[in-house]
């Protein structure tokens, strides 16, 4: 698979064992100021609740299909991201499972809640989520469409329809990068 974009995993940094690259001097650099119409890449989030590893699964075709689309994304496990920097981003894309009656995937309960009051306008955004309709006909994918009422409540504009998948996880991921690509050709 040939990437287009980049990827940022939070806490994972490469080293050169005994090599040592300067850092470049940027003093005489000039600010670039996009006037071309040319379309920069979007700078893109995707957090993720996963207790089984599904939604992380799908999580990763989602940014492999951001990053055609020349996103340039960050991945982060919910439990290590916080309201506060959804800011620092163009867009947002949210992927959390469904449990019981419809609840949100345990770790993204308490990140739900804090979004409450904070400002997202200006910011795109998209969720997508695994579930099971057969157990659950009257809950499958809530979380999906709590978590897109939360952005939605925070100013955040829905960029596309959220994605559900109904069981196996494994069969969907080609549709989850085409929708990660969808996502990315909507900012």
């Amino acid at each position: 698979m040939h990437l287009t974009g980049t990827r940022i995993i939070e806490g994972m940094r490469g080293e050169l064992s005994g090599v040592s690259i300067p850092k470049p001097n940027t003093s005489n650099l000039k600010p670039y100021t996009n006037t071309g119409g040319i379309k920069m890449a979007a700078k893109v989030v995707l957090v993720f609740g996963s207790t089984t590893g599904n939604t992380e699964m799908l999580s990763e075709h989602v940014a492999a299909g951001l990053e055609q689309g020349m996103a340039n994304v960050t991945v982060k496990n919910v439990t290590e991201a916080s309201v506060g920097e959804l800011t620092d981003y163009d867009a947002i894309v949210f992927g959390c499972s469904t449990w019981g009656e419809g609840d949100l995937q345990d770790d993204f309960v308490d990140f739900h809640e804090a979004m409450d009051g904070v400002s997202l306008e200006g910011k795109k955004a998209a969720v997508f989520g695994p579930g099971d309709s057969e157990e659950y006909s009257d809950s499958f994918c809530v979380a999906v469409d709590l978590l897109e009422e939360a952005l939605k409540k925070c100013g955040a504009e829905i960029v596309a329809e959220g994605f559900k998948v109904d069981g196996e996880v494994e069969p969907a991921f080609e549709d989850a990068e085409a929708w990660g690509l969808k996502v990315a050709k909507a900012l």
